[in-house]
């Protein structure tokens, strides 16, 4: 799961696992995120958790607002600046360090399915 900083202070993870787990994972992260608001949304279900820093309360988007999600992220105007910059500068220094020669792409899918790629930034 990889939190963005949206452009109102928000930190936002889109999710889609398998099963039902946001519930379970709750006070992980109001524990562990305390000081800072945060949704985690669940594309699947399209259902999430919003914390403010107080409570962790259930939410959901309008249809409207899906497509960006689906994609693994939200599109770069819903960021925050900065986070916009880190997430190129990432791009760029991954692109950077990759030997062409050594791209192994059966031994990445061991190590992180396919299906998670959509949000990782180096892969967008």
């Amino acid at each position: 799961m990889r939190f963005q900083e949206t452009a109102d202070g928000i930190w936002f993870a889109p999710v889609s696992p398998r099963y039902n787990v946001l519930s379970l994972i709750a006070p992980h992260f109001k524990s562990r995120y305390a000081g800072q608001p945060w949704i985690i949304y669940d594309t699947n279900r399209n259902i999430g958790l919003y914390y403010d820093t107080q409570s962790v309360a259930e939410i959901s988007f309008a249809q409207k607002d899906l497509p960006d999600l689906k994609r693994g992220g939200l599109n770069e105007e819903k960021l925050s600046d900065e986070e916009a910059s880190f997430q190129e500068m990432w791009r760029e220094y991954f692109k950077s360090i990759t030997i062409k020669e050594r791209i192994n792409l059966k031994l990445q899918r061991q190590h992180m399915p396919r299906r998670y790629w959509k949000y990782l930034t180096e892969m967008q």
